[in-house]
Parts: C-alpha cells; structure tokens; sequence
C-alpha cells in the first residue's frame, strides 16, 4: 500500500518541468495564459523525445523513467532559480496577467468549476472503459510496457502501431511511473484545461473584451463531446489542444503583426504534436496555415512566410519522423497499411459526395431529444437532393451500418447540437458585419470543416473528431457574442451552456455520477465494463484460469478488448503477466518485437463471439475454459 502511495506520488515530477516552463516562459510573453501554452508546448515535445529516447534504448521501465524525470525536475528547478531569482518582483506581477474579469463573472467561473470538479472525480473514481481505448488507445500502452519500447510488434488490432501515438506516450509515462492506469485519464482532462484557458487567449488576439473571453472558455468548457471526453483516454482533446496551441502562435499573423522566432518555433512543434496526435488535426490545420502565408504575403513578407512554413515544416517533421518511419518500415507507408487507411478516406471527391458529407457530418449534431422524428426525415431529404445513396459505401465506413444519428451521453456518439448553433450564429455574424482578423478566421474555420468532409468517411462516431473544431471555433463565439450582446444576455447563455455542460459532466453514459448505475457505488473493475457488462464474468474467470502464466498468447479479432484481459490477469497473479499476439496474419507479422521462431505460449486467449472470422488456433492446443466471448487453451500435455 505504501509502495504504492509513493509510486502514485513519483507522478508528480512529471509537472515540475511544467511548472518551470510556465515561469520561464512567463518572463518571455506578457500573457501568462500564452506562457502555460508555450510551457504546454516545450513539455509536450520533452515528452516525445524522452519517449523516443528510452524506446531506442529498450529502457521504459520504471527506474529509467523515473531517473529521467528525476533529472529532468532537478535541472528545470535549477534553471528556474538561476535565470529568476532576481526577477522574483516581476514574476509576481506575472501572476496577476491572467485576463480581469468583472463581479458578473464568479456565475461562469464557478459553473466552469462544478463541470471540472465533476470531470476530475470521474477520472478518479471510474475506470478506462471506453471502447477504442479497452481496443487499442490502453492495449498499445500495456504492450510498449511489455516490451520496454515503442517499436512495432506483430498485432491482430492493426490501430495499436499505425494511428498517431503522442496520448499514449504520455499516458506511459504516468502508468510506468504508478504502476496503474488511475492517471491515465488526465492526459485528456489536462488538455480540457488547457483548452478552456487557450480559447480565452486566442478570443483576445480576435479582439474579444473581457465579457467574450470568459464565454470563450464558458463554450469550450461546455462542448458535451468534451465533457464526455474529459475524463476518458481517447485522443481528440489533446489533438484539439495542440491545435489551439497552433492558432494562438500564428494568429497574430492573421491580424497584421508579426510574429518571433519563439513563437514560429512554438507554431511548428504544436503543429507536430498536434499530427503526431491525431492526422486529422492538419486537415483543420491547412486553412490556417494558408491564411498566414497569403496575409504574409500581401504584406509584401513572403520570406517571413516561408521561414514559418519551413519551421513548421521542419519541427513537425522531426517529431513525427520516428512514428512514420516505424509506419513505412512495417507497412510500406507512412500513414499506415493502405488496407485500413483507405478505409477512412472517401473514394470519390465529387461535388455530389462532397455535399453528402457535409450534410451527414452536420447533422450528427442535431440530435435533439424528442425532436429526432422531425429532424431525421428533413435530413434525408435534404441528402436526397444530393443524388447520392445516403449510405454510399465510398464516403460510408461500413455501408452495414446505415447512416441514423440520435441524442446520446456517450463520449464516442454525442453530438454538440447548441454550441453548432452559436457557432452558426456567429459565423453569419462574421460575414454580415465583417471584422478582417474575424471574418478570415471564421473563414478558415469552415474551409477546414470542408477539407474534412472531403477526405474522411462518415462514421456513426464522427461527431467526437470533429471536436479540435468546435474548440477552435470558442474563441470566435466569444468575440462575436462579446460584441453584439449585452452582458445579461451573454450571462443567460452562458448559463444556458452550463446546464448543458454540467449534465454531461454527471450524466456520461459509461462513467455517471448521477445514476442508479453510479460509479460512487460500484468497485473500480466493474467500471471497465460498463459500456459491456455482458464480459465481466468471462474476463475474469479467465484470467483465473491464467493466473501465474507467463506469457500467455492473445488471439482476437480487429476490435476485441485487449486491455481490461490485461488488467485482470496482473491483478491475479500480482504483477504483470506478458500478453503476446499469436499466430497473426495481417502485414504486422513480420514487424519490430520478437523472434518469428519463438516457441509459443503454454496456454493462448482466443477472443471474439465469431471464431470463424479469427485468425486459426495454432495446432496442438485442448480448451481448459469456454465462454462466448473468450476462451483459453493450453498446450496439450502442460
């Protein structure tokens, strides 16, 4: 118990760089909010190259990581003291430029505080439980754990090796320094909070009064997806995030100034984390990064654009550059195997689908409860129009799972149907009265909404990838609503964005406070199966059955659950058990970890309710326990 207490503790070295770097950085911006982003940024790159620097060395294990963050505290502590310590009158000045508020304020503020306090005894008390992360977001933590690396390793969830990693590197961190997963959900609620201040400082850039800036935060702190994905392990927060980070470095371009080294340094590397997040970020990104070229430009400072392209170019490059060498090196592409990849993206880009996504994509925010009968049909409707088969099989993921979309509490399907609304509202506001620095990035917000639909398939999920969108778009409600309302009628709607905001805070469908199904009255292993509780008994029955093997051999289909296995076989036999994918057929065979010789398992985990799509069972092996969903087989004669 005290072992563990200390290891949990060890978790806070990870902030100390942080905090250095918010000091540090205090003394270089006038903002302190732009200070946390850049400190955000400079830690998000140590992060990756530490990654990257253990994994060459085969060295993530506990004491490696932890020495390194040990160093790693002590020298941003030293550094600290020996640049500041005579500055110390003007760092606490620093602390009071945050933005000012009036006595109106303490309504949002203390709402925004309820949905954060909420968010956080989430994260505390429930465990992961949402589906990618039980496949793939937590599996491809426990197996860069197992084999103390990074590198790829034969899978049958190809989504563990090729999608953007930088979440997971982070989460590593902290489960290689706790010894458990109890922290891995504040990777994402990290990035909520960083969100919710960023938005507040790139509404001011806009020229958003005091009044806008705080409904910046209020929208952003308010976006049910992000809510919901406060408190899980996915990645879009921290993809919306380092985007943020992205647009509160360059848009002061966009408003005619210019901008430092530091800060076009800064651009490049949240451009990389952002990428090496999630891709998609880009296709958000490019607008943005056009407009600045192109106002450069017609300031007659090409050479100036140039420099910030090539420094985002360059950083983002060599951030991502080990992850898409892994890629190429196991798929012959850098983006992943094309099997899966072309899987996501549209195959006809005709104005006809084109128009298709964005009606389907849009409408997946509409869902307003007891209003779906007479939304849903004027949506098909208006598809129709299109000439398109709504279910098209070229812009559909799975043209089995007809297009529908409905009110939901799910951090994988909620849509964001009042936030839409302002964001529309102000949007047209944007164009009708134009501001230059506003109009354009409005402007970019749609064209990057546009590129989306044009290249990504419509999904039933995709409401959740859309949320580094609906981040970047607070700062403009923020500047428009600021302007054009009164105080009390942005009061009302910023209370109005609260109750949304604080009944998804309570109210998640996998992780509820407010429920019969609460997760105050329920033991934390019981969380991992909320979302399907069917699996519960099976898992862990088998990992009795397991209890003292290692390693044990995995067999599953694309979108088994890996993880929650994982967690229950360690806590049988108090420790860790190694989990090897078997028997794999797909292009991941021959990667990276381990030798093609190897002997198998004594005893192999066969996952899935359909046993005739799964890989086969390799010859020799009798069954020693059954159920639907899994079933373990030892080696005869063992």
């Amino acid at each position: 118990m005290v072992l563990s207490a200390l290891r949990s503790m060890s978790c806070l070295l990870v902030l100390a760089p942080l905090l250095a770097g918010l000091v540090w950085f205090s003394k270089v911006f006038n903002d302190n909010r732009k200070a946390m982003l850049a400190a955000s940024v400079a830690w998000g790159a140590m992060v990756t190259v530490l990654m990257e620097s253990l994994s060459a060395l085969q060295a993530l294990t506990f004491v490696p990581v932890l020495l390194s963050w040990t160093v790693l505290t002590c020298t941003s502590i030293a550094v600290v003291l020996f640049f500041c310590v005579n500055q110390l009158d003007t760092l606490r000045m620093s602390a009071r430029r945050w933005v000012e508020f009036d006595s109106t304020s303490w309504v949002p503020l203390v709402g925004i505080g309820v949905i954060l306090s909420a968010t956080v005894l989430v994260c505390l008390t429930s465990a992961p439980n949402n589906w990618d992360s039980m496949t793939y977001h937590l599996s491809r933590v426990a197996n860069w754990i197992d084999h103390h690396s990074v590198g790829h390793y034969p899978t049958h969830i190809l989504r563990q090796l090729y999608l953007g990693p930088w979440a997971e590197f982070a989460i590593t961190h902290l489960q290689i320094l706790s010894g458990a997963d109890r922290f891995a959900p504040f990777v994402q609620y990290a990035a909520m909070l960083g969100s919710i201040l960023g938005v507040s400082l790139v509404a001011k850039k806009l020229g958003a009064s005091a009044t806008g800036q705080l409904f910046a935060s209020v929208f952003c702190a308010t976006i049910p997806m992000g809510v919901l994905q406060g408190s899980s392990t996915q990645n879009d927060y921290v993809t919306a995030f380092w985007l943020l980070c992205f647009l509160a470095f360059i848009v002061d371009i966009i408003n005619g100034h210019d901008v430092s080294t530091a800060e076009m340094i800064l651009a490049g590397v949240s451009l990389g984390l952002a990428a090496l997040t999630k891709t998609t970020a880009l296709l958000f990104a490019a607008p943005f990064l056009a407009a600045v070229v192109i106002a450069q430009c017609g300031r007659g400072k090409a050479k100036l654009s140039m420099r910030l392209l090539i420094a985002c170019g360059v950083l983002a490059g060599l951030l991502n550059a080990p992850h898409l060498s892994r890629n190429f090196t196991c798929f012959d592409s850098a983006l992943g195997p094309r099997s899966e990849v072309s899987g996501l993206t549209n195959a006809t880009h005709t104005p006809s689908a084109i128009a298709s996504n964005l009606i389907r994509q849009s409408a997946m925010h509409l869902a307003i409860p007891r209003a779906n009968k007479i939304i849903l049909p004027f949506v098909q409707y208006l598809h129709s129009l299109t000439g398109m088969d709504i279910n098209d099989y070229r812009t559909t993921i799975d043209e089995k799972k007809p297009f529908s979309f409905g009110f939901s509490w799910s951090d994988e399907e909620a849509g964001n149907p009042l936030h839409l609304c302002f964001i529309v509202v102000a949007i047209a506001i944007s164009f009708v009265k134009p501001d230059r620095k506003l109009t354009v990035y409005a402007s970019c917000l749609v064209a990057g909404f546009i590129i989306f639909c044009i290249f990504i398939k419509w999904q039933p999920w995709i409401s959740r990838l859309h949320l580094p969108l609906f981040v970047a778009a607070a700062p403009a409600c923020g500047v428009v609503f600021g302007r054009a309302c009164s105080r009390r009628v942005v009061l009302f709607a910023s209370a109005s964005l609260l109750c949304v905001g604080i009944s998804y805070a309570v109210r998640n469908s996998s992780r509820p406070l407010l429920a019969r199904s609460s997760i105050l009255f329920r033991s934390r292993n019981d969380t991992y199966f909320s979302t399907r509780p069917r699996l519960s008994g099976p898992f862990q029955k088998a990992a009795q059955v397991l209890k003292g093997t290692s390693p044990i051999g995995f067999i599953g289909d694309v979108g088994e659950w890996e993880y929650p296995l994982r967690v229950l076989i360690g806590m049988a036999a108090s420790g860790s058990s190694h989990l090897v994918h078997v028997n794999v057929q797909n292009e991941s065979k021959t990667c990276g970890v381990g030798d093609p010789g190897e002997r198998l398992p004594d005893k192999i985990v066969l996952m899935g309710e359909y046993p005739n799509i799964l890989p086969p069972l390799p010859p020799g092996y009798l069954p020693i326990f059954s159920s639907p969903y899994v079933k373990v087989y030892q080696r005869a004669g063992q």
